[in-house]
């Protein structure tokens, strides 16, 4: 080798090659958090549903990203959420619908997992909680403040330019008038029928229970299950299993977790939301005028 100094030279330039390529690629891998197609094997996917439910846009994608990967045989739902707004709480409800039909799917309830946490759960094959988790809470709740005699107290005066007569209902400013709570009752109860036809659908109630089970109440997860509301109790790493044999996946299997997408609004209201600064700008966002989906 030395006599051939242009052969040491390519030794040495391949050596370095690939100890380059095996960086970039170990680097790859931790950043995006997933395989080449060519690499990849039989794999459960993980989503996180935390805290209040109002921007799902991010979960969305993620969901459609399993959708696509033929690798993943199977996806573990952890929700540990007290619920949130109506819609998103669909939107998910839907898109775990839609998964369901390619791959099995598993709700796996933590502390909490109560309104729109447990509706977005309905949308697995199997649900799995602790025999201590909060869930169930299967209702709609709007809240008003009546401020009115505060703003009299302190002298703070109010005008209203309004398009429609219903334009400025709930207002702080003045009572609730009969025909407005009228209105209002009838928007919650169609969208509480809307929630009460998807736990009816997807679950197996007792027609003597059904009432108790939709009234609002929360539930034990050891409760939950002997209504029919969750299918099994267990742990996260318990649902996993449920995942694999629902999947007919032997062995050990990898858990492919999404990789975090970090943003302005997580530097003020946590990684999570989870703080208590972070609740309760989230609980502002989502209450009135808008229908929530909340355990209180």
């Amino acid at each position: 080798m030395k006599d051939h100094p242009f052969l040491w030279f390519l030794s040495f330039f391949g050596i370095f090659f690939l100890v380059l390529c095996a960086i970039v690629v170990f680097f790859i891998f931790s950043v995006v958090g997933e395989k080449p197609e060519i690499l990849k094997t039989d794999t459960i996917g993980i989503l996180k549903v935390e805290g209040l439910i109002y921007e799902v846009e991010p979960l969305l994608k993620v969901i459609q990203k399993y959708q696509k990967q033929s690798s993943i045989k199977a996806v573990v739902v952890r929700i540990e959420s007290p619920g949130g707004a109506v819609g998103p709480s669909q939107e998910l409800y839907q898109a775990l619908k839609e998964l369901g039909k390619t791959k099995k799917v598993v709700a796996s309830l933590g502390a909490v997992a109560a309104s729109g946490g447990y509706y977005t759960a309905c949308g697995a094959h199997k649900i799995i909680a602790n025999p201590g988790t909060l869930t169930g809470s299967i209702g709609v709740i709007m809240e008003f403040a009546h401020l009115q005699d505060l703003f009299q107290w302190a002298k703070i005066s109010h005008t209203v330019i309004k398009s429609g007569r219903y334009k400025d209902v709930g207002s702080p400013f003045r009572p609730m008038k009969e025909d407005e709570r009228k209105l209002l009752e009838e928007l919650i109860g169609n969208v509480y029928q809307q929630f009460k036809g998807v736990v009816l659908a997807e679950r197996k109630i007792r027609p003597d229970q059904v009432e108790m089970v939709t009234d609002g109440r929360i539930f034990t997860g050891a409760q939950a299950k002997e209504l029919g509301l969750v299918d099994d109790l267990g742990s996260f790493e318990f649902a996993v299993e449920v995942a694999k044999q629902l999947a007919d996946l032997k062995g050990d299997i990898p858990l492919l977790w999404p990789s975090k997408e970090h943003k302005y609004l997580e530097f003020i209201l946590g990684e999570t939301g989870s703080s208590w600064f972070g609740q309760t700008l989230k609980k502002q966002m989502i209450s009135t005028p808008l229908f929530y989906l909340m355990p209180i």
